[in-house]
């Protein structure tokens, strides 16, 4: 008797959740009304993608519970898709990207200059959606049974894996390292994220003991101010996202409290972004070599000062500025269609190149060529001096698709990318999987969302860490099996993470 209801309270909130992504997606559309100097046409288009874009976390909150991904990847990808590329012509805004201290883009003219950009942006959405749509017709994977793992052999090798991912993470920061094992320690900083994501998943069942909780106190605010130290907003943002699907894949609830801290941690990356260029500038070409604690307090001073000269609001509004700037993706596509190819011609797949050898380490190809398409982009687009070789300008793939092979390129390119993204959840988004091959595909897909980077540096990695990452789950898998058999506890209650479904 008890089954009807738990499938009723399912539905109940599944449907809470539907109307929630439908506010989400119309309510930014009573923002058509505002004066702008944006053609009404692009304006509509704008809002058109920005519905289209919410339509995968629609599906995804209305699906069973039980064949629902629990990774929730790729509505969070065209979540962004729809902040980068529709927000801005929904909003009305101009020239967002346009200021002497960004880079040397030129004003573009609101009334001619965006009609192809949005066009192309819908485009892109619409033919992703389409290659997702066209694996499924082909392969539907099945739910998977596992095994689960015994938790008093696990915890103690995910500790090491932890520890040891600080360790990488800090060495990435403090050393400039050679680039032949750079690749190797960044991917053992990963597993400080993966073994963090992990215990903050058996904490939401409370299944965390107190020597791990004890650590997870410690490890969270480290990575916090290694993040910080290494002058990215981003990441620091995109970690807080995965301590945010690592409770929700649990089935831990997302208390108000996380909501408000999430509000809070928002504001604060806000403001940090505002002093970001100075911090830069302070840290990075110091003569002065400084320790991840100095970082942590330059940065910490920097919006102290700015706090006291600005006020708080001040300081959130500096950085919301710096923010937009620098994400006014729609602005470069303007100009890159503006420009491509009557002034500059199209690049014709020379982008591509740093793919090649991309299933092969660095450790076994020391002379692997080095990617410098932040650069070439930079120099080519007359988007930097000549003569700066330091500063690396963000090349997304959609505008990479279009600088290489115009509208054909859009269209082929951004089908491809929705048909890898559907390949990649039915290889480790697989309905019923454990929460530990779920939390180790959070960690290989999180790059997805970084849709401001260029087709190799999103995607080039994946194979590589695929494997990777396979290689240590084997070996945690084997060893945490050979502890089970040794150990006479491993038939007590409570003691595996197993797979869950949600409502």
């Amino acid at each position: 008797m008890t089954a009807p209801v738990v499938g009723r309270r399912r539905n109940a909130v599944s449907g809470v959740l539907a109307i929630f992504v439908l506010l989400v997606a119309f309510t930014p559309l009573l923002l058509l009304n505002a004066p702008s100097e944006l053609a009404a046409d692009v304006r509509a288009k704008g809002a058109l993608l920005w519905v289209l874009c919410y339509v995968p976390a629609f599906v995804y909150v209305r699906r069973d519970p039980r064949r629902r991904q629990p990774l929730p990847v790729f509505p969070l990808v065209s979540v962004v898709f729809a902040i980068y590329y529709a927000l801005p012509a929904l909003l009305g805004a101009v020239n967002l990207a346009y200021s002497p201290n960004q880079f040397r883009i030129a004003l573009l003219d609101p009334r001619h200059d965006y009609g192809d950009a949005i066009d192309l942006a819908l485009l892109g959405a619409v033919m992703v959606l389409v290659g997702y749509a066209l694996v499924a017709l082909f392969y539907r994977p099945r739910l998977r049974r596992e095994p689960p793992l015994p938790r008093e052999t696990l915890l103690p090798l995910l500790s090491s894996l932890v520890i040891l991912g600080m360790l990488a993470e800090t060495l990435q920061i403090v050393f400039a390292l050679p680039t032949v094992i750079a690749g190797g320690v960044g991917f053992l900083a990963t597993l400080n994220r993966f073994g963090i994501a992990v215990f903050v998943a058996y904490r939401a069942r409370g299944l965390l003991p107190r020597r791990q909780n004890l650590l997870l106190a410690i490890a969270i605010p480290v990575e916090l101010i290694v993040l910080l130290g290494s002058g990215s907003i981003a990441k620091v943002f995109l970690f807080v996202l995965v301590l945010l699907i690592a409770q929700y894949a649990a089935g831990g609830r997302i208390r108000l409290a996380w909501l408000a801290s999430g509000i809070v941690i928002a504001l604060a990356l806000i403001a940090l972004k505002g002093v970001l260029g100075e911090y830069r500038r302070e840290v990075w070409f110091s003569s002065v070599e400084l320790s991840i604690p100095e970082r942590a307090m330059v940065m910490e001073n920097l919006v102290a000062d700015q706090v006291r000269s600005d006020g708080v609001a001040g300081a959130i509004e500096n950085g919301w500025s710096a923010a937009i700037s620098r994400s006014a993706t729609l602005d470069l596509l303007a100009d890159i269609v503006r420009r491509t190819p009557s002034e500059i011609p199209f690049w014709g797949g020379r982008t591509y190149l740093s793919l090649v050898g991309l299933a092969i380490p660095r450790v076994l190809w020391p002379s692997k060529p080095v990617k410098m398409l932040g650069q070439d982009f930079g120099h080519r687009y007359s988007y930097i001096e000549p003569y700066d070789r330091s500063t690396s300008i963000n090349f997304p793939f959609l505008i990479e698709f279009y600088a290489n092979f115009a509208w054909t390129g859009v269209a082929l390119g951004m089908l491809l990318t929705g048909m890898i993204y559907r390949v990649l959840d039915t290889m480790l988004n697989v309905p019923g999987q454990s929460i530990i091959r779920s939390l180790a595909g959070l960690s290989i897909m999180l790059p997805l969302l970084n849709i401001e980077s260029d087709f190799s540096l999103v995607f080039g990695g994946l194979f590589l860490n695929m494997v990777a990452f396979s290689v240590v789950l084997g070996y945690v898998a084997r060893r945490a099996r050979r502890g089970q058999r040794t150990s006479p506890a491993h038939r007590a209650p409570g003691l595996r993470l197993e797979p869950i479904t949600k409502g």
